[in-house]
């Protein structure tokens, strides 16, 4: 009996430590973290020129510290992503649009600006059609990525559930 309690004390002990572990070291999978990492580094003249990474990272301001990973797309235009309207890190921006992103080992200090233009709006959903339209299959990437591609591509779906945000430099 006292040894079902130590292995019911350690797992207990690994169940509390491992979710504080995986949010120190920083963002894993769809788990956030409070590690962005990276250098300090000058914006590039043009985004596209760094559209080549799968995703960034995020980082929003206030306590705790949250980073977040993202899919993003770069163009001529500036620096984009979608956020899901019932993220943390959404609301986090929306509260306080000040940001700082990870690309590569490149760290950016950004203002969040949410995007409303339909034109421009549809401008980013190819962009980013172009660049994660893989996903969208199930076989390779699994049931949920492919779902959410999916819902990402589809302009009806998307309007309401995600939000456009430009990631202006911050100078």
């Amino acid at each position: 009996m006292a040894r079902l309690g130590r292995w019911a004390g350690w797992g207990a002990c690994v169940l509390a430590v491992v979710p504080l572990a995986i949010y120190v070291v920083g963002p894993v999978s769809f788990i956030p973290g409070m590690s962005l990492g990276g250098r300090e580094s000058t914006p590039p003249a043009s985004w596209v020129a760094i559209n080549d990474h799968d995703e960034i990272r995020i980082e929003t301001e206030g306590f705790p510290p949250w980073v977040v990973r993202a899919w993003y797309a770069g163009t001529d235009d500036g620096l984009y992503v979608f956020a899901w309207r019932e993220a943390r890190w959404w609301r986090r921006i929306e509260a306080a649009p000040d940001a700082r992103v990870r690309i590569g080992d490149a760290t950016f200090a950004v203002r969040a600006v949410p995007v409303e233009a339909k034109s421009e709006n549809a401008a980013v959903a190819n962009a980013y059609r172009d660049k994660y339209g893989h996903y969208a299959d199930a076989e390779k990437h699994g049931e949920v990525m492919a779902e959410t591609a999916a819902e990402l591509f589809d302009d009806a779906q998307r309007s309401g559930v995600y939000q456009l945000l430009r990631l202006e430099p911050v100078p």
